[in-house]
């Protein structure tokens, strides 16, 4: 073959390259997009929580409650409302947060909820007074030379423990100070101080524990334990809208 003729040839080739990795990568981008809209139409999609899941909602995240309803009487709404239950920024967030760990410390003894408590640092609002009447297990997290390590413990019926919810990693890095002021207003409160935080936000710092070594230096000093009470935001997100389904 002459050079003319292989240079086509290659040129020719290439082009037809080109155009399958063109065509392979839009439809992977449309496979995306589907994935993406499955989702959405799965986490509408109905699912069996406790018994006083729903009450519990009505009564105390009313918020969450009337963004959870609309999304589910108007489909145009489901997309910017599972956004909103994914942003940090959005306290929308941070109230399933709160739902999800008020669940989970039900089962275990008697709840209270946003209680002011003013110290010497400021006046804070502590998210959970939590008085245990049976044994509750926990995963909690410390973190050494920059090492973390996590260990399955239980906190004894009979112990009062306050507690601060945190339903992303952010504010744990840029504002640890913040953060553990708030939980030293429960500690304050109730003797026992907590950061209840989601496996989420577990997982994040599993991925990057230096940035969240100052954070946990801090809470050593200040006796604050760090523990898991609440799911990953996929399934907070997949349960919180499972409630309405009778709404």
């Amino acid at each position: 073959m002459d050079p003319i003729s292989a240079a086509v040839v290659i040129k020719e080739a290439a082009e037809k390259t080109a155009l399958a990795v063109k065509e392979t990568l839009k439809l992977a981008e449309l496979a995306k997009e589907g994935i993406k809209r499955l989702k959405i139409r799965e986490l509408f999609k109905s699912k069996e929580l406790s018994p006083n899941a729903l009450e519990l909602a009505k009564e105390n995240y009313k918020h969450l409650h009337k963004k959870i309803s609309e999304a589910k009487e108007n489909a145009e709404l489901r997309a910017p409302t599972i956004n909103q239950l994914m942003d940090e920024s959005n306290n929308l967030k941070g109230q399933m947060g709160e739902f999800h760990a008020d669940q989970y410390f039900s089962r275990f003894g008697e709840v209270k909820r946003q209680l002011s408590v003013t110290t010497e640092r400021g006046q804070f609002r502590v998210d959970f007074d939590v008085r245990l009447k049976k044994n509750m297990p926990i995963k909690s997290f410390t973190m050494k030379d920059g090492i973390l390590k996590s260990r399955r413990e239980v906190i004894r019926a009979g112990e009062r423990m306050g507690v601060e919810i945190k339903n992303g990693p952010t504010e744990l890095y840029q504002n640890p100070e913040h953060v553990i002021n708030q939980a030293l207003a429960a500690k304050e409160l109730t003797g026992n101080g907590c950061i209840g935080i989601s496996k989420t936000v577990s997982e994040a710092i599993c991925e990057n524990p230096e940035s969240y070594e100052k954070f946990f230096n801090m809470a050593a000093e200040n006796d604050i334990r760090i523990i898991e009470t609440h799911p990953t935001i996929d399934q907070q997100i997949s349960e919180i809208i499972s409630l309405f389904k009778e709404d």
